[in-house]
């Protein structure tokens, strides 16, 4: 097993949430002042994620790792037979999305909370609760940014920074590992911070498989299928009905 240095714990807090605060205070001021009404909410997201989560990524990779490459900065890259590596991707999507389809009245009642409060800024499935308030090519494109972003590209870059780099970094924790993983990374999302105790939950047991096989493979995987199902396929009737 290939070992790396350990972090404190007060720093991989830091570094889990750090790059998270950045994109919830940056979505929010997008949100506010620069996207005019006849544009949802997600796309000023979509946007801002795509810019910022990989600069962030990289830069505290780069800063923080004495190696010159990133990819010799991660850990949890052991092999495992591609038949175990599709069942464990499989078992973690499956059990995510039971959670999250199971939980939708309690996140409802979450979001209905947090909303007066903090404002429609996050509504980032605003769009598809309320489609007739844009026009199509704004819905399409929207969508189509979705897929690029938060269903593929995003993903996998959460997977090589949290689980890739930072996981391993604690692992001195032993079984603690895993559940501080889920509920950091479950945190890092202030943009949706309502759904954080539902998502402790739903990641819990992608972030303890890649952690107990050491293959970040399961979590690249699992996290892109279910971001796929959550936030691309389900939307097609609601965007193309249109």
């Amino acid at each position: 097993m290939k070992t790396v240095e350990q972090h404190s714990l007060a720093k991989s807090i830091f570094l889990h949430l750090f790059p998270g605060a950045v994109i919830a205070v940056a979505v929010w001021l997008v949100s506010r002042f620069l996207l005019p009404p006849a544009l949802p909410k997600a796309l000023g997201f979509y946007i801002v994620a795509a810019v910022l989560m990989p600069v962030i990524f990289i830069l505290v990779i780069k800063l923080d790792s004495k190696k010159k490459r990133i990819i010799g900065s991660l850990g949890y890259r052991e092999k495992i037979p591609a038949v175990k590596l599709i069942t464990f991707s499989i078992i973690a999507l499956i059990f995510a999305i039971a959670v999250f389809v199971l939980t939708k009245p309690l996140a409802s009642v979450l979001q209905s909370w947090a909303f007066p409060i903090i404002g429609d800024s996050f509504d980032i499935a605003g769009y598809l609760v309320n489609p007739g308030r844009y026009s199509r090519r704004v819905l399409v494109l929207t969508w189509v940014l979705a897929l690029i972003t938060t269903s593929v590209t995003l993903p996998i870059l959460e997977e090589v920074y949290f689980r890739g780099y930072l996981l391993p970094r604690i692992d001195r924790f032993g079984l603690l590992t895993p559940i501080l993983g889920a509920v950091l990374f479950s945190v890092y999302h202030f943009f949706s911070f309502w759904l954080i105790p539902i998502r402790i939950f739903a990641t819990f047991p992608m972030i303890f498989l890649v952690w107990k096989y050491r293959n970040i493979k399961i979590g690249i995987i699992a996290h892109v299928l279910l971001n796929l199902a959550g936030d691309s396929i389900s939307a097609i009737p609601i965007i193309f009905a249109q």
